[in-house]
């Protein structure tokens, strides 16, 4: 008998798949001030030379906006604020004091930072460089964590205007717009998002310090790239969501048990849990709310030929989820043994179980296609499992100390155990 599933229940499902954001409404745009600190290497040219050892320390105020994956180039991250530095210089052990105003901005997501200061200058009297006064003006540019940059100064002392130059390059901490959140290429993306012509389709990730959330600092560095980490799989958990909600319209339209339909539905509540709790790892490591944006559901084509839409379903069913959700499953299973922190530790292993029913779902769909559509399903899936090897399976990004991700060589060995036992199954079963 079949198992029926009432409209309250598809209108609970539904309700808590569309109200991921409830307490976790993404803002637009943020004020945000940041403190960083930066320690350099300088060298001067002057009549005389020489090169020093510096400490700058600035305060930012900027505007963060969500990064989008496809954010286009003109797209500018901008920010103002007052610096500080001190320079030692090595011969005549004499230091050199800065004080001024400094404006940054960041053209396009993933591109360095450009910082221009202008300020007061007081260079002390030394037995090789005489001292005084005087003005300073400058431009940094900072990739990450590194900066370079070069600096014009002249002040007024008993010998006259005395220009000078200097070059220097050194680390910051933080950033200038804090810790640095990279989200282009090449990360791995969990769950199972939706794809179109353009790759697969993912939302925003907004980021908002409150009141109650510490802010990332030199001490926290670490922490801060593996809460990045974690943001990027809210983002793509989150890009899950509709991927199931559209699974289920497909289901209905092909005519499939409702015990199916309800299961998609399900899938795309247990999305729901874990791109929040996701987004929740990743606020505890960065120090900032954050919180992630669902991508439109991708329309039914309720017109379209049934064998269509029978053969996109076992492909998909095969692609995305025997292959990458039970991937993904056995990825988080073994990220859950190795981490020591305890509430990611219950976030994996949740993942874990629920990855592994998604992919139960998608054997059972793949099933289901083939014995409703016959031969020409079957010679489709045959294809696709020939030509699968883990195609369509992202490549692990270089991993931070203590994200938990296992390396890149370890998450293919992952991948191809588990594409052979799916072939060995569809082959045994003769799906």
């Amino acid at each position: 008998m079949k198992r029926r599933w009432t409209r309250k229940q598809a209108v609970g499902v539904m309700t808590t798949v569309m109200g991921i954001s409830a307490g976790h409404s993404p803002p637009v745009a943020a004020e945000e001030f940041t403190m960083s600190a930066s320690i350099f290497f300088e060298v001067t040219f002057s009549k005389t030379g020489n090169a020093g050892l510096g400490l700058d320390l600035r305060g930012t105020a900027h505007t963060d906006v969500g990064w989008r994956t496809n954010v286009p180039p003109d797209a500018v991250r901008s920010g103002a604020g007052g610096y500080a530095q001190v320079v030692w210089c090595l011969r005549g052990a004499s230091p050199r004091v800065s004080v001024g105003v400094h404006g940054a901005f960041q053209q396009g997501r993933g591109r360095g930072i450009w910082d221009f200061e202008l300020g007061w200058l007081y260079q002390a009297t030394s037995g090789f460089e005489p001292g005084g006064h005087g003005l300073q003006v400058g431009a940094i540019g900072a990739d990450g964590n590194m900066e370079a940059g070069l600096r014009l100064s002249i002040f007024n002392s008993n010998q006259g205007w005395v220009p000078q130059g200097h070059v220097h390059g050194g680390l910051r901490l933080p950033g200038l717009f804090g810790a640095s959140l990279i989200l282009g290429g090449g990360e791995s993306i969990p769950g199972r998002p939706q794809h179109d012509a353009d790759g697969v389709c993912l939302g925003r990730i907004f980021m908002r310090r409150t009141r109650l959330t510490r802010r990332p600092t030199a001490v926290v560095a670490r922490r801060a790239a593996v809460g990045a980490r974690w943001a990027v799989a809210a983002r793509a958990e989150a890009a899950s969501i509709p991927t199931f909600v559209g699974l289920a319209q497909d289901l209905r339209l092909a005519g499939a048990p409702d015990a199916l339909i309800l299961r998609a539905l399900t899938a795309a509540q247990d999305e729901v849990r874990h791109a929040v709790s996701s987004a929740k790892i990743a606020s505890r490591y960065l120090g900032q709310e954050v919180a992630v944006e669902i991508p439109p559901v991708r329309a039914g084509d309720a017109d379209g030929d049934r064998t269509t839409l029978l053969t996109r379903l076992a492909v998909e069913s095969w692609q995305d989820g025997c292959l990458n959700e039970g991937t993904e499953a056995a990825v988080a299973d073994a990220r859950a043994a190795k981490t020591r922190d305890n509430c990611v530790k219950r976030t994996l292993k949740n993942i874990a179980r629920e990855e592994a029913t998604h992919a139960a779902l998608a054997w059972d769909v793949l099933r289901w296609a083939t014995e409703t559509g016959g031969d020409p399903i079957r010679d489709a899936v045959a294809d696709a499992v020939a030509e699968s090897g883990v195609a369509r399976l992202p490549r692990a990004a270089n991993n931070p100390k203590g994200a938990g991700q296992p390396s890149g060589a370890a998450r293919a060995q992952i991948a191809e155990a588990v594409r052979a036992a799916a072939t060995d199954r569809w082959r045994a079963e003769a799906i």
